[in-house]
């Protein structure tokens, strides 16, 4: 069993943490902003970039999806 602990040591010895940091403190950032301006989604422009970020990632069949959802510890729900 692997816990959040063990990850973020290993990306302290390793290196990545910095970077990792800045990426999720970034992320909390866009998504605040864009909560404080009323910036919102429509389901069809999600579906655009779901699809745009599949194609980019070569993930063309639903299974390949699948795939990579599972082994990234991920579902699509």
């Amino acid at each position: 069993q692997v816990s959040v602990s063990d990850v973020v040591t290993h990306l302290r010895i390793e290196g990545g943490f910095s970077e990792a940091l800045a990426a999720v403190v970034r992320r909390r950032l866009l998504l605040r902003a864009a909560e404080e301006a009323g910036i919102t989604a429509s389901a069809a422009e999600l579906q655009r970039s779901a699809d745009a970020w599949r194609a980019l990632h070569g993930l063309h069949k639903a299974n390949d999806t699948r795939t990579w959802l599972a082994a990234n510890g991920l579902t699509a729900d």
